[in-house]
């Protein structure tokens, strides 16, 4: 077996690629590096982001192994992997095994909140892969508006990425505009409202029901769909997230080969 793995001198996110290449070696498995079409003769190929694996897909048909930023925790600490797709799209590992996710966040896992509050908007990127072309600006008014009308008090968080930006934040009727930090912001929610930002992950975890429009969305199966509020039980999605993220040391040693590779094939 062989891999591609795009890397390019001097980019982003080059030491995890390296890690990976090294993790591996570790399992026997030989790769060559490519940075813009990768060769024929590979069995899958290794990116970072997947607005690069939609690249790469142009020219291979075979499984592409998306390496992004973690969902429990620090996301800069942690790097998933998950094949062919993005977050709740992509395929990955499932274990029900509750060890990783006590040792490493269990400490972060809130009861579900028994107040209530105000319906949380969180923002997401204009442009964003996770989008999947969707008009967010539009789905901002629309839900700002059926939040309303169901008597909600309704408060919009931009995604900071925009808001460092500079970009203005976007108009969402009925909505008063929150800054800064999420958790913050999480304290006075009765519901948070997503399209499917990963913030949703960072609610579950703080006892705030999720409302999830798209499937996209890492807790869709824990959220509702209607902006109703739904406490179902977290535990068991909880516990196979944990399996589905490393730390670049698991990476480099090949632990985390092992988990993701049973997940190659659909």
């Amino acid at each position: 077996m062989k891999a591609g793995v795009y890397r390019v001198e001097g980019r982003s996110h080059f030491d995890h690629l390296t890690a990976m290449s090294q993790g591996l070696h570790e399992h026997g498995i030989a790769f060559e590096y490519f940075s813009s079409i990768p060769s024929q003769n590979v069995d899958f190929c290794v990116v970072w982001s997947f607005r690069v694996a939609l690249r790469v897909k142009q020219y291979f048909s075979g499984p592409i192994l998306v390496m992004e930023r973690g969902y429990l925790g620090n996301r800069f600490e942690w790097t998933s992997l998950g094949w062919d797709g993005l977050n709740g799209r992509a395929r990955f590992t499932r274990k029900d095994d509750s060890c990783r996710f006590e040792k490493h966040f269990g400490h972060l896992l809130k009861p579900w909140r028994e107040t209530s509050g105000y319906a949380l908007i969180v923002g997401q990127v204009v442009g964003d892969s996770a989008l999947i072309g969707t008009d967010i600006h539009k789905w901002y008014r629309d839900v700002g508006v059926a939040l309303w009308k169901q008597g909600w008090d309704v408060k919009f968080r931009q995604h900071p990425v925009e808001a460092e930006r500079g970009i203005k934040t976007p108009h969402v009727p009925f909505a008063e505009t929150l800054n800064g930090y999420l958790d913050d912001a999480l304290s006075g929610a009765g519901l948070v409202v997503s399209f499917n930002s990963n913030s949703g992950v960072d609610a579950i975890l703080a006892g705030v029901p999720v409302h999830a429009q798209d499937s996209g969305s890492m807790v869709f199966d824990l959220a509702s769909h209607d902006l109703q509020v739904t406490k179902p039980d977290r535990e068991k999605r909880l516990h196979e997230m944990a399996w589905m993220q490393f730390q670049i040391e698991e990476i480099k040693s090949g632990a985390a080969w092992e988990i993701a590779r049973e997940s190659m094939q659909a």
